[in-house]
């Protein structure tokens, strides 16, 4: 998604499937099934990576998962993204997908069929 086709406000539609992602991952930590909750921050995060509110919500979320977990090292990664947030926002604003961890944020990473949807319709439906 090239950086002038990304509306300042998140749009409705994909805050929306932010949300649920969201909501999921927080089902899934509580019956700790850490892999599923993994994996739905990561699609939150291809979600609400372009936008500072949502992008900070998702790294709170994946703060309260590496405390969960009891995984120090990524506790502190995320906190330190979180207090970089409105950098990050702005350096991938234009590379809307990154996955949430281990790839490089300035690389647009591998965006599931269903998520670029979301984003390109959400986007759309703004425009």
């Amino acid at each position: 998604m090239p950086a002038d086709a990304v509306p300042a406000k998140i749009p409705p539609k994909i805050l929306s499937a932010l949300n649920e992602e969201l909501q999921r991952a927080d089902a899934a930590l509580s019956i700790e099934q850490f892999d599923e909750a993994w994996s739905l921050l990561s699609r939150a995060h291809v979600l609400g990576q372009a936008w500072n509110g949502p992008h900070a919500r998702v790294h709170l979320a994946m703060i309260r998962y590496g405390i969960r977990r009891k995984q120090i090292g990524l506790t502190i990664r995320q906190v330190l993204i979180l207090l970089s947030n409105p950098l990050a926002t702005a350096l991938v604003r234009h590379t809307v997908g990154a996955s949430g961890q281990n790839v490089n944020p300035l690389r647009r990473g591998p965006v599931p069929a269903d998520l670029a949807q979301i984003l390109r319709e959400g986007v759309a439906a703004v425009r």
